[in-house]
């Protein structure tokens, strides 16, 4: 019944009406621009450095990369 409640509370949310800032003229225009013709642009650059930081916790956690031993036959 929690799980039911919380979801309600979560999904039906009247909070994005209360705010006073997201109907003015300066959010339109904020929203333009984030969502204009350079959105995967302004995306793959907020995206990017996270990448970076995942591949350099992948190599310290696994400590390098794993390379196939070299066989002499």
């Amino acid at each position: 019944m929690k799980i039911f409640l919380c979801l309600a509370f979560t999904i039906f949310t009247l909070t994005a009406f209360a705010c006073p800032f997201c109907n003015s003229k300066i959010a339109a225009e904020i929203r333009t621009s984030l969502f204009g013709p350079d959105f995967w642009f302004n995306l793959s650059a907020s995206l990017l450095p996270f990448l970076f930081f995942f591949i350099i916790t992948f190599l310290i956690y696994n400590g390098g990369w794993k390379r196939k031993p070299y066989n002499q036959n």
